[in-house]
């Protein structure tokens, strides 16, 4: 059984699948979900634009990560 919290620090949500099990055992029959969810950190791209439009210094502005991600 695994239970997440996922959303409540602002993230975006969304469930991509889900998946139902039925599966029998000595006393019944158990039913189990699989949630297959996608989840955004990060900001809108309108929500960028704004706050980029904010700055003022001359070295304030966007900056590329070189760190490798796990893409799927």
């Amino acid at each position: 059984m695994c239970l997440a919290d996922l959303g409540t620090a602002g993230e975006n949500v969304k469930r991509v699948k889900m998946y139902t099990f039925l599966r029998k055992h000595a006393t019944g029959v158990a039913t189990t979900e699989l949630h297959i969810v996608h989840v955004e950190r990060g900001m809108s791209w309108q929500e960028v634009m704004e706050r980029w439009g904010e700055l003022t210094g001359s070295k304030e502005g966007f900056y590329l990560s070189h760190q490798v991600r796990m893409s799927v």
